[in-house]
């Protein structure tokens, strides 16, 4: 398993993976997959070039099968704050350890 952060070039197989976490589980995400679904992938590469918000994406086999982002606070005095977001394996890899090792990861950072 390889975890790194996403990059711009990263975007379409990422929203190509959020869509997939979208459908599958709508209650775990603050978006919509109808609104998501409409955005150009301008969008996406915006998100993950962004300093306060940033993605990382574990693959297996150069699958990306697990996603997680954290969002940092802008304002001056909760800039020491942030929030995890988006965190979703997909099913084919629950059970394997990915969603610790995500969380893992953002703890480091």
């Amino acid at each position: 398993m390889l975890i790194r952060r996403l990059e711009p070039a990263d975007a379409a197989g990422y929203q190509r993976f959020r869509l997939r976490g979208l459908r599958e589980h709508p209650e775990a995400f603050t978006s919509a997959y109808e609104e998501v679904l409409l955005q150009p992938l301008s969008t996406p590469e915006r998100r993950l070039a962004s300093p306060d918000e940033k993605v990382w994406g574990a693959f297996e086999g150069g699958t990306l099968a697990g996603m997680i982002g954290l969002n940092h606070e802008t304002r001056r005095h909760n800039r020491h704050k942030a929030t995890l977001v988006g965190m979703y394996v997909a099913s084919e890899f629950a059970g394997c350890g990915l969603g610790q090792a995500l969380i893992q990861t953002v703890l480091q950072e």
